[in-house]
């Protein structure tokens, strides 16, 4: 039943702790579970998941369905979930996790304003390339804010705080997309979250995102 992939059915099986799941049967479970939160949500409190499925679950689950994994958890395996939680959110891959130090970061964006180099295509080279210090300091810039009102909403582990500067600034989706990766060491952001994340841009202003941007300037979000 679960090869058909229907959704009703499988949140049923899923459901159903009497059920016996062979481990490609959660493998599937787990691509239907990417856009199907509650389906993620059963799956990810089942006893006989697998602890590697269970992690890869996690951290390919939204912000939201991590909340609903630990609300819903067993006791026996909440600190299971959580730490999978801990590692997917704070984990290696996360550049904001790391300590950064944005004083070069912001002497070159200096010299590149004062010489008319300053632009958005090399802001999405800097977020192509991961650079992320030169990626903050060239979106303060360039959305005319600071630092310390950029990096917060960098390191958040949602994704709407960075459009309110990138729309400030004018940038197209492809450089957005750029800087929403460039917080990874590695990988991207995922699929879900990049569609809501382009439906939010547009139907933001810039005059809005200025409004906002301008409100955090006074008081630092």
């Amino acid at each position: 039943m679960l090869a058909r992939q229907y959704p009703a059915v499988s949140r049923r099986v899923v459901g159903n702790p009497g059920a016996r799941i062979s481990t490609a049967g959660f493998a599937l479970l787990l691509a239907q579970a990417e856009s199907d939160p509650d389906l993620a949500v059963e799956t990810g409190i089942r006893t006989d998941l697998p602890a590697e499925l269970r992690s890869n679950l996690v951290e390919a689950a939204t912000e939201a369905v991590r909340t609903r994994l630990l609300a819903r958890a067993p006791a026996h395996l909440f600190e299971d979930i959580r730490s999978a939680i801990v590692a997917a959110s704070a984990g290696v891959d996360r550049k904001m996790s790391a300590v950064h130090d944005f004083a070069a970061a912001t002497r070159l964006m200096r010299t590149l304003r004062e010489s008319g180099e300053l632009s958005e295509a090399s802001l999405f080279d800097f977020a192509r390339q991961r650079k992320y210090e030169e990626t903050v300091a060239a979106l303060a810039e360039l959305s005319q804010s600071s630092i310390e009102v950029i990096r917060p909403v960098m390191q958040s582990l949602r994704y709407d705080g960075v459009l309110i500067p990138c729309k400030a600034a004018g940038l197209r989706w492809s450089t957005v997309r750029a800087i929403l990766d460039s917080r990874y060491v590695t990988g991207k952001t995922q699929p879900q979250e990049l569609a809501k994340a382009l439906a939010q841009y547009r139907l933001l202003t810039p005059d809005n995102a200025r409004r906002l941007l301008r409100f955090w300037q006074l008081r630092p979000i």
